[in-house]
């Protein structure tokens, strides 16, 4: 709705042309500018930045082994905890199953296991009916039908280190649901060395000074939406 409320302002302004309004949303971002292209014929382009391809859960199990592996975390280990994703979001989205995920969580809490509640994998859900809501509000929605509506130009920017989204699976299944609407009209880049938020480690006499925006990430960003968008 937000969305939708600033599109409409802009095309009220008699400075704005009506016919170059474009979305530009990062990570989750990425779902809400899908959802509002979908309904809206007028959308110019679509910048997708570090998102969408996957649903919610999907997402959210990648992170969880991402971030894992980050941290050197066995593999017996992650595969532990990415099953504990799958099998929370499934009680999430059917309702059916609570009692062993509870179970499930109280001994991961006894047992005090080093990846929870860490690592996205959440230990708020003390009833099926909290976590039914997030299944509704979020870990349920997957972005392929919403994609398969659009048919203007999409630009998807990943980094390569992105522990939050899995670059080039989310590359492969944008193109996959927009080629399946008819729409080809899709430009992807995977920017080196650059991670969620699109930044790079900056040094400073050969050590590690601090994190900033990539500037291949602006350049390849301002160079798409200038090149007769």
């Amino acid at each position: 709705g937000d969305v939708a409320g600033a599109v409409q302002y802009l095309l009220s302004r008699p400075d704005i042309d009506p016919r170059r309004i474009g979305l530009i949303g990062q990570s989750q971002g990425t779902w809400i500018i899908a959802k509002g292209a979908a309904r809206d014929s007028g959308i110019a382009f679509l910048v997708n930045i570090s998102g969408s391809g996957i649903s919610a859960a999907e997402q959210e199990t990648y992170r969880t082994g991402a971030l894992m592996q980050a941290d050197s975390f066995s593999a017996a280990d992650i595969a532990r905890a990415r099953a504990f994703q799958q099998q929370k979001f499934r009680v999430a989205r059917t309702g059916v199953g609570w009692e062993a995920l509870d179970s499930t969580m109280k001994r991961l809490r006894a047992d005090s296991v080093k990846w929870f509640p860490g690592y996205g994998t959440g230990a708020a859900a003390r009833s099926l009916a909290v976590l039914r809501l997030y299944g509704v509000l979020q870990f349920n929605y997957d972005p392929t039908r919403d994609l398969q509506r659009i048919r203007v130009p999409v630009y998807v920017i990943m980094g390569e280190n992105d522990r939050v989204f899995p670059p080039a699976t989310v590359i492969e299944r944008m193109r996959a649901a927009l080629h399946a609407g008819g729409n080809d009209q899709l430009t992807s880049i995977i920017i080196p060395n650059a991670g969620h938020a699109l930044t790079t480690l900056q040094t400073f006499h050969g050590k590690p000074f601090r994190r900033a925006i990539s500037p291949a990430f602006l350049q390849t960003l301002v160079g798409w939406l200038t090149a007769g968008r």
